[in-house]
C-alpha cells in the first residue's frame, strides 16, 4: 500500500539494442533493392542513375566462392582425430581466412605432405599449416587427393626419378617385387631423393597456379566492374 501523497513509483523502461522485427526487414528489402539495382540508384518509375559511393576495389569472388563450395564444413575438419590434437592452437583467425596468401600457401603445403610417409599425412599438414598460418581446411582436404589408388603410381614415379638422378638401374612396375620387403632398402635411397623432388615441384606448381587464377579473376572483375560502370555513366541522361 502506498502512503497518502507518495508518488508512485516508475519503472523504467529499456529498450533493447537489437533492431526489432520491422527493423530487421527494412533492412532485407534495402538488401534487395540493392541487389537487383546494382551500383544503380532509382530515382522514380523505371529511371536509375550511378549510385555514388567509393569504389573500394573489386574482390575475386568467383576464386573465393569455388574454394568454399568445394571445401568441407570446419566442424567436419576439426572432428578429425588428427587435427583436434592441437587444441587452443586452431583457434587461430587466420586458419579459416580464406585469401590469395592463404590458400595458395595452403595448397603448397598440401602438395608437400602428399609425398610425404602415408601415415600421419594430415597431422604433419595440420602442423604445417599451423606453423604457416595458412588455409587449414584446404591444407587438409588436398591430403586425401593420395589415397589407395594414387599412391603406387605417385610413389612409383618419385622412384624413378630417384633412380634416374642416381644411376641406379630402374625395376618395372612388378607386384612380386615390391610386396617383398627385402627388396624396399635397395629402393629406399631413390625413392626418399624422388619424393622430396616430387614434393618441391609440385607445391610450387600448385603455390603459384593458385597465384595466377586468383590474380586472374581478379583482373577479370576489374574489368567487368569498369565496363558495367562506364555502360551505365554512358546511358544516364
Amino acid at each position: 500500500m502506498a502512503k497518502a501523497g507518495s508518488q508512485p513509483l516508475r519503472t523504467r523502461s529499456f529498450r533493447s539494442s537489437s533492431p526489432t522485427r520491422g527493423a530487421r526487414q527494412r533492412q532485407r528489402r534495402q538488401a534487395r533493392r540493392r541487389q537487383r539495382t546494382g551500383p544503380f540508384r532509382r530515382l522514380g518509375a523505371g529511371v536509375y542513375s550511378l549510385r555514388r559511393r567509393p569504389f573500394r576495389g573489386p574482390r575475386p569472388d568467383t576464386v573465393r566462392r569455388w574454394l568454399k563450395g568445394i571445401l568441407p564444413n570446419p566442424r567436419v575438419i576439426l572432428e578429425s582425430r588428427w587435427i583436434r590434437v592441437f587444441g587452443t592452437l586452431l583457434q587461430d583467425p587466420n586458419l579459416w581466412h580464406l585469401n590469395r596468401r592463404s590458400a595458395s600457401g595452403a595448397v603448397a603445403v598440401g602438395l608437400f605432405m602428399m609425398y610425404m610417409p602415408p601415415f600421419g599425412q594430415v597431422f604433419m599438414a595440420s602442423a604445417a599449416a599451423i606453423k604457416l598460418r595458412v588455409n587449414l581446411p584446404i591444407a587438409a582436404s588436398i591430403i586425401w587427393l593420395s589415397n589407395p589408388l594414387t599412391i603406387p603410381p605417385m610413389f612409383y614415379l618419385a622412384y624413378v626419378i630417384g633412380a634416374f638422378l642416381t644411376g641406379q638401374p630402374i625395376r618395372t612396375f612388378e607386384p612380386d617385387f615390391w610386396l617383398d620387403w627385402h627388396n624396399w632398402l635397395g629402393v629406399l635411397g631413390p625413392l626418399a631423393l624422388g619424393c622430396l623432388i616430387c614434393a618441391c615441384t609440385f607445391a610450387a606448381a600448385g603455390y603459384f597456379t593458385v597465384q595466377w587464377l586468383w590474380r586472374r579473376s581478379l583482373r577479370q572483375e576489374i574489368r567487368r566492374r569498369r565496363r558495367r560502370y562506364a555502360a551505365a555513366r554512358d546511358s544516364t541522361p
